[in-house]
């Protein structure tokens, strides 16, 4: 059973309190930049960011400061791992029925029934830490559905190409293996290897067979960093990083509140050019669009300036802080690599309009719930949640 049952709310503490009013006051901002950037853009069709915000905020607000029932951390993690499952087995599926029956690309699907890959795996980023936490429990049901959910998780990586999962996955096992006692590293070990062999012989395009091709991939944007002129790896994200800073530091007022919600495109465009100009790269500047589409971190340094950026950041660390201080929970380190991951996920998506993110990091949400679950009881008294 994994309903609510007779869970009750956790105890409020101060640390909770101040997560909550950071959290809520972050959707406030949230919600004017909002209305600020359908008044800039003139455009009626953003209302929906603001809708967006106040269900955002009347929800945190509920779970937060009502008596709203929750299941234990154990059961949250069955919910997650096993939705998260199902959500992967659809999406390759879907893409499986598509190459086979119809002909169609997998590739091809993204943008028309899905996002792209880094966009549509995102619930790895929450589903896999959960499947591990499984892998630890008690009941072998448990850890058969957390395995089912790992191995699902590293296919669809596979299948659809996605380095962002492979390299999230591969630190969440890292943080995950010094849980382990010797028998269970050996033959977790053997079981991960082999669907390492099985992805990169039958999943993986032709194209990475190459050992140069997948390096260069996965490191591109190292490699852009270090030679901005010379790597067409990732250029584009980190030509938008530059212009998105470039475009606030103009004057004080766009430096703390920048030009409001979804107008980076906008915004950055022009300073994208120019840059592609001043590296020599003429055919970059003429394909940049009017209204380029951004990852979240240009996205949230333009439309919200230095006090959006800022309220985002505090958002996360009062939860990383809050899950730290959960001694009696085996999960830790892995909840903690999962809320790090979901900060960074920034850097290589637009993911605010994802719900699924605003869940794990609210103050009562998905990360804070499965940092509850627990080996043993904690003592009494003990609630630094």
């Amino acid at each position: 059973m994994v309903g609510p049952g007779t869970s009750r709310k956790i105890p409020a503490t101060t640390l909770s309190r101040l997560s909550e009013w950071v959290f809520l006051l972050m959707v406030l901002y949230m919600l004017v930049q909002s209305w600020r950037g359908m008044l800039v853009l003139e455009s009626l069709q953003k209302i929906r960011w603001v809708v967006y915000y106040l269900m955002i905020g009347a929800l945190s607000f509920i779970i937060s400061f009502k008596n709203f029932p929750v299941p234990s951390g154990r059961n949250i993690s069955l919910i997650v791992s096993s939705s998260t499952l199902l959500y992967l087995v659809l999406y390759v599926g879907h893409g499986l029925i598509s190459e086979i029956f119809f002909g169609i690309n997998r590739y091809d699907l993204q943008l028309i029934y899905w996002g792209t890959s880094a966009y549509a795996l995102f619930p790895v980023a929450i589903g896999i830490p959960s499947a591990l936490l499984l892998l630890q429990d008690e009941k072998k049901l448990y850890n058969w559905l957390g395995w089912a959910t790992l191995i699902a998780g590293i296919i669809a990586a596979f299948y659809y190409d996605s380095r962002v999962s492979l390299l999230s996955i591969a630190v969440f096992l890292i943080t995950f293996i010094p849980r382990l006692g010797f028998r269970k590293v050996v033959k977790f070990s053997l079981i991960f290897a082999f669907i390492m062999v099985f992805g990169f012989s039958f999943l993986l395009p032709n194209y990475y067979k190459n050992v140069d091709n997948l390096k260069h991939d996965f490191l591109g944007l190292t490699e852009t960093i270090q030679n901005p002129n010379k790597s067409n790896m990732d250029m584009d994200r980190l030509v938008m990083l530059q212009s998105a800073f470039k475009s606030v530091t103009e004057n004080w007022e766009t430096f703390f509140f920048g030009y409001g919600f979804r107008t980076y495109g906008y915004i950055i465009s022009p300073k994208m050019r120019e840059l592609y100009y001043s590296q020599h790269r003429p055919e970059m500047a003429r394909n940049t669009k009017e209204d380029p589409g951004a990852e979240t971190f240009t996205a949230l340094v333009v439309d919200t300036g230095f006090v959006g950026f800022l309220l985002w950041t505090i958002c996360f660390l009062l939860i990383a802080w809050r899950i730290f201080i959960q001694r009696g929970n085996p999960g830790r380190m892995i909840l903690l690599s999962s809320l790090s991951i979901i900060f960074l996920w920034s850097l290589v998506i637009y993911y605010l309009d994802i719900i699924l993110l605003y869940f794990a990091i609210m103050p009562s949400g998905l990360l804070i719930q499965l940092s509850r679950y627990r080996t043993e009881e904690p003592p009494p008294g003990e609630n630094p949640l």
